[in-house]
């Protein structure tokens, strides 16, 4: 959780630090939770993409074969516990897959893949990232 900045959480969010995690970067998810919002997503590995990997480490990650990016294993461990993923937020192609994966999902696009990896991409101002978020996260809060 390197990219957070604590300070500046609501005192009532809870983060869990350390590795490994059962549930990855869900941990904690239960029947009781209302809702995911995945927020900063990107690629999946193999992809062209902004950051495109799946699970630091691997190449490649298949559930029954089919290929899997973080957001769609997350959800997987989610749907287990009934908890829709109400937005995704990330780069253009992360976006697509979460419109064919996901039913009635937020989704904010705020980068735009033109290289692999770690190449630069087009990306809206953070000020309008972080409005465009809210307004994605208000969304599927009223869903």
């Amino acid at each position: 959780m390197d990219n957070l900045l604590h300070a500046r959480l609501d005192p009532r969010a809870r983060v869990t630090f350390g590795t490994p995690r059962a549930q990855c970067m869900v941990q904690g998810v239960d029947a009781e939770t209302d809702v995911v919002l995945f927020v900063g997503y990107h690629a999946p590995a193999g992809c062209h993409g902004v950051l495109a990997h799946t699970y630091s480490g691997f190449t490649s990650v298949r559930v029954n074969g089919v290929e899997q990016s973080e957001a769609s294993g997350n959800a997987i461990i989610c749907a287990a516990h009934g908890v829709p993923v109400g937005m995704v937020t990330g780069d253009d192609v992360i976006c697509a897959q979460a419109r064919e994966l996901f039913l009635s999902v937020e989704v904010v696009e705020v980068k735009q893949a033109e290289g692999f990896a770690q190449e630069p991409a087009p990306a809206i101002s953070a000020a309008f990232s972080l409005m465009s978020i809210a307004v994605g996260q208000f969304a599927a809060g009223r869903r």
